[in-house]
């Protein structure tokens, strides 16, 4: 773990993305970590099947009127998708990547690669 919590730290306040074992990706900006979960927040999420980024959504429960029976509601199904709050807590066991986002160039080198000329 001290591999990944160096890193963790270095990316702490940054826009990064986390893969996780089931094949959904996040991105969003580190805020904290430990030993078990991160939190990222102001969270996108996609699959990574199909890379479309999207708020992420959570099953909210809910409830209907029971027409089969008595007409009680019932309470507690999780038959609908919510949009999630701007914050998301990761379990750091099922996260198979992570790495920053950005769109920065690499910075020039200043020494010439080997077999190259400076026209």
């Amino acid at each position: 773990m001290a591999i990944l919590h160096r890193r963790l730290r270095d990316y702490l306040n940054r826009e990064i993305v986390v893969v996780m074992v089931d094949g959904r990706a996040f991105k969003g900006v580190l805020t904290e970590y430990d030993e078990t979960a991160m939190v990222l927040k102001d969270v996108l999420e996609t699959s990574t099947s199909e890379v479309r980024w999207k708020l992420p959504f959570i099953q909210a429960p809910g409830f209907r009127y029971d027409s089969r029976s008595s007409g009680d509601m019932v309470f507690g199904e999780r038959e609908k998708l919510a949009p999630s709050e701007k914050e998301v807590v990761l379990i750091l066991h099922s996260i198979i990547r992570i790495w920053l986002w950005g769109r920065e160039k690499p910075a020039a080198k200043e020494a010439e690669r080997p077999g190259t000329k400076k026209v």
